[in-house]
C-alpha cells in the first residue's frame, strides 16, 4: 500500500509539474503562436478539416468559446473556415498554406524547449520518465472502476 504522505506529495509535483509546463509553452520565446492557437492549430492539421464542433469536443470548451479561439487565426489567415459540402450549416476549419508554416515554425520551437530541459537530465532518467507517464496515461485512459 502507498503510504498516504506519497500520494499526497506526488499529486502536488503533478499539479506542479503541469503549471510549469503549461507557464513555459503559454507564450513560448520565438513562437509567433500561444499555446492554445498552437495546440487548435496541431489538430486542425492532423484531423483534416474538423468540425468547430469537434474542435470544442477536443478541448473541452463550448462552441463560443471555439469561435473566439479561431477568430484570430482566421483573421491573421492561419486557417480558413469552409461550409460543410454536405451541410452548409457546419463549418469546417481548414488549415492555410501559410498557417503551416506558422505550425511548423512554432513546433520547432516548441521542441527546442522540450529538448534544453531534457538535456538537463541524465537518459537514464529521461527513460524513466517516458517510462512512468506513458504508464500512468494508460492506467488514466481506462474505465474508472
Amino acid at each position: 500500500m502507498i503510504p498516504q504522505a506519497k500520494i499526497d506529495n506526488l499529486s502536488e509535483l503533478l499539479r506542479e509539474v503541469g503549471k510549469k509546463m503549461h507557464d513555459l509553452h503559454k507564450n513560448v520565446p520565438g513562437s509567433p503562436l500561444a499555446q492554445m492557437s498552437l495546440l487548435a492549430l496541431k489538430f486542425i492539421a492532423e484531423k483534416k478539416n474538423p468540425t468547430m464542433k469537434e474542435l470544442a469536443d477536443q478541448f473541452g470548451i463550448t462552441p463560443p468559446s471555439v469561435t473566439v479561439l479561431i477568430d484570430p487565426l482566421v483573421e491573421k489567415r492561419y486557417l480558413l473556415r469552409e461550409a460543410d459540402a454536405k451541410d452548409r450549416r457546419v463549418i469546417r476549419l481548414k488549415i492555410s498554406d501559410h498557417g503551416q508554416q506558422i505550425l511548423k515554425k512554432s513546433l520547432q520551437v516548441a521542441r527546442k524547449g522540450v529538448s534544453d530541459i531534457l538535456k538537463q537530465m541524465e537518459e537514464e532518467e529521461v527513460d524513466n520518465l517516458y517510462s512512468g507517464l506513458n504508464h500512468l496515461l494508460k492506467i488514466l485512459k481506462k474505465p474508472i472502476k
